[in-house]
């Protein structure tokens, strides 16, 4: 149970909040942030986190070649580059980036140690799929032109903008929710907003999970801080946003 004092004298009025456990909403931030004021006010943190179905794919991958010399495996580097891009020409993707040549020494172990034995031309690709469907269908397509290394797939949304806005909405509302739930057991009036401080929810989930270097159990599919969401299946590949601010409200 929570247990809260009240000092009230003719110029000053202050609540200080004594919490015996935590408690945790999907749309509330962490309910042992309330600081005390000495001014008539109140601090709270309001925290939400949201979860997106992706629409789009980023693809980073390579292609290699070696050759005794180097001329030889810029060439037939250039030559599979060239394979790529009619594929990809041809399977209508057009978001497509492909770095200039990197040209390294190839070396082979032998009992007396690593020894230079020709050289690697290495190219540099990175496709965004807007259509997320088409995926696997493409990473297919492109291990069969010889694409030789898959250095990242990367799920995103192409509504994070829309999404982290509503999420920063929903924390202000978390915050206010905190904030009237704490003055109705002062039995006082929640006025106007104050201040308003948005907060960095990678960074204060860090700074809780690893506080003391001794990592803190989380809720199941725990999003940030104390958010928790009903215990159910989702899709691994989901995009988590989140939204943390601290807001100060006047006391009337």
């Amino acid at each position: 149970m929570g247990r809260v004092f009240i000092f009230h004298d003719r110029h000053k009025f202050m609540i200080v909040v004594g919490l015996s456990h935590k408690i945790g909403c999907c749309s509330g931030g962490n309910m042992d942030s309330v600081v005390q004021n000495e001014n008539g006010r109140i601090s709270v943190f309001g925290s939400h986190t949201m979860r997106v179905e992706p629409d789009m794919v980023s693809l980073k991958f390579s292609i290699s070649q070696d050759e005794k010399k180097a001329k030889d495996a810029i060439r037939e580097a250039r030559k599979l580059v060239s394979t790529v891009q009619s594929y990809l020409t041809r399977a209508q993707v057009n978001n497509v980036g492909v770095s200039h040549i990197h040209l390294g020494q190839h070396y082979v172990s032998k009992l007396s140690g690593h020894r230079p034995d020709g050289y690697t031309a290495t190219f540099r690709f990175h496709v965004i799929l807007n259509d997320i469907n088409r995926f696997e269908d493409i990473l297919v397509g492109l291990v069969d032109t010889d694409v030789n290394n898959i250095q990242s797939v990367d799920f995103q949304t192409s509504k994070l903008k829309e999404v982290r806005m509503q999420a920063r909405q929903q924390a202000i509302h978390a915050a206010r929710e905190k904030a009237q739930i704490y003055c109705d057991a002062a039995n006082v009036e929640l006025g106007k907003v104050i201040q308003i401080d948005d907060q960095n929810p990678d960074m204060l989930q860090n700074a809780q999970r690893f506080q003391g270097h001794t990592p803190q159990p989380q809720p199941l599919d725990s999003g940030y801080i104390d958010d928790v969401f009903d215990v159910q299946a989702i899709n691994p590949a989901s995009i988590v946003v989140s939204a943390a601010v601290k807001v100060v409200f006047e006391l009337q």
